[in-house]
């Protein structure tokens, strides 16, 4: 299945008005962020990183820090086109709700640079744990012939035995086969 990838321009000014992106709760890492950086407009790649950190704080007092690049690191970064790529994991969205983040970067001293928040609206799944099935006419017409199909069966098997045995072994048949339609 093909990402879905969100383009996302944040300021390290924190100048941006918070933008919001929707995303569906229990999305599972094909959900990504394309974060383009700029600072006073202008597209910005710091030197000297050491480390990138994306953050969220969500609605239910709990937060997630993803860090690290490379190929199986939650961050891609490409610091000469100034995009880092955030594939959220399954915590990310987890809790519906607006979930506050932002991106950051650290020097090897540990001195932090952070982009402006935006927020992640994620919108709840439905909760389908105790509801019926909905099914659709086709369904239900196979379900029928595959019903009557099964009875045709039983009863020509009925026919048989009734034809061929003797009493007891029908008799013993035909209670067996009722309880099987039941």
């Amino acid at each position: 299945m093909d990402n879905y990838t969100r383009a996302l321009t944040l300021d390290v000014n924190a100048e941006n008005n918070h933008q919001f992106i929707k995303a569906k709760q229990g999305d599972l890492t094909l959900r990504k962020l394309a974060i383009s950086l700029l600072k006073d407009g202008v597209m910005f790649a710091p030197s000297g990183v050491a480390k990138y950190v994306f953050r969220c704080a969500k609605p239910d007092g709990t937060a997630v820090v993803l860090e690290g690049t490379g190929s199986a690191a939650p961050i891609e970064a490409a610091p000469s086109t100034g995009t880092y790529t955030v594939t959220l994991s399954e915590q990310c969205l987890a809790v519906a709700g607006r979930v506050i983040c932002d991106f950051a970067m650290m020097d090897s001293s540990d001195n932090v640079l952070s982009s402006a928040d935006f927020i992640l609206d994620v919108v709840p799944m439905p909760d389908i744990g105790n509801l019926v099935r909905s099914s659709t006419e086709w369904e239900r017409l196979n379900e029928a012939i595959e019903a009557a199909e099964n009875f045709s069966e039983i009863l020509a098997d009925i026919l048989f035995y009734s034809i061929c045995c003797s009493k007891y072994h029908c008799s013993y048949f035909l209670i067996t086969t009722l309880l099987r339609l039941l």
